[in-house]
């Protein structure tokens, strides 16, 4: 799905429920100068996910449990994303 979209270096990609860290390689797609902002309700799996993104050697990646509301910086491109 991340493909499709089209992600560029310098985006900022925002993944909503990030689970067992399935997902992380859209770090890989909005570097250099990019950021992912990676959520969840469980705070086990924002951690296992933090943990999971250091032995990948991903970097800029925000990790945050999520609280329903998320602020983009003014200027930066965004989509929304839904992948199964």
């Amino acid at each position: 799905m991340l493909e499709r979209l089209a992600p560029a270096p310098g985006d900022t990609a925002l993944e909503l429920v990030a689970g067992r860290h399935r997902r992380l390689r859209g770090a890989a797609l909005v570097a250099p100068g990019g950021r992912m902002i990676v959520n969840d309700f469980s705070e086990a799996l924002v951690d296992t996910a933090e943990r999971r993104a250091a032995e990948f050697g991903l970097g800029d990646l925000d990790f945050r449990i999520l609280d329903g509301e998320i602020s983009i910086p003014p200027g930066q491109r965004s989509r929304p994303v839904r992948s199964s």
